[in-house]
């Protein structure tokens, strides 16, 4: 069913959830039914399961984490028109990168916590529906990146997101 939120934590408060990534582990599963059976199906840096696969990795996503950096927003323009019916069903974007041009933006670990990355425009420019959007900001960023001692990407920060967003179960596979 269609939620009414602005924010992940509301979207996925008291939910079973489960982030499905595009792993080739998951071919002959039969995890699909599965997959679908969770309140809520998150995808990291995709939208849509090619029809062939829909009994392995399921047929819907209701959230997309994506980095929505500038190198690959050719390809993900590409994709939406290809499959504007799966993006059309998407119920929530989220980016949890902080930085997205490579070159520009190389200081992103030096940035205020009012500075905002070229991922969000990035996000903007497809949004074209008006999906609720959330980006992780600066501050979270460097906090899970001082935790984690390293650079997480897109999926690492995408179950840590999650995960701290109240889900009643989280369930992560394809990954």
């Amino acid at each position: 069913g269609v939620i009414m939120s602005n924010t992940l934590e509301d979207f996925v408060k008291d939910k079973r959830v489960v982030i499905c990534g595009p792993a080739q582990h998951l071919q002959g599963s039969g995890k699909g039914r599965w997959i679908d059976e969770h309140n809520v199906v998150v995808r990291a840096n995709q939208f849509h399961v090619l029809e062939h696969l829909h009994d392995d990795y399921g047929t819907r996503t209701d959230i997309m984490f994506h980095n929505f950096g500038t190198n690959w927003m050719p390809g993900l323009k590409d994709t939406i028109e290809k499959n504007k019916g799966a993006f059309d069903e998407l119920q929530m974007m989220v980016c949890p990168m902080i930085y997205g041009t490579i070159g520009k933006e190389d200081n992103y670990m030096s940035w205020t916590e009012d500075h905002v990355g070229d991922v969000v425009s990035n996000a903007k420019n497809i949004n074209e529906n008006n999906i609720p959007f959330e980006w992780i900001g600066v501050k979270r960023y460097h906090d899970y990146y001082n935790r984690i001692g390293c650079q997480p990407y897109t999926g690492v920060l995408a179950i840590l997101m999650l995960a701290e967003g109240g889900v009643r179960e989280l369930n992560i596979t394809g990954f």
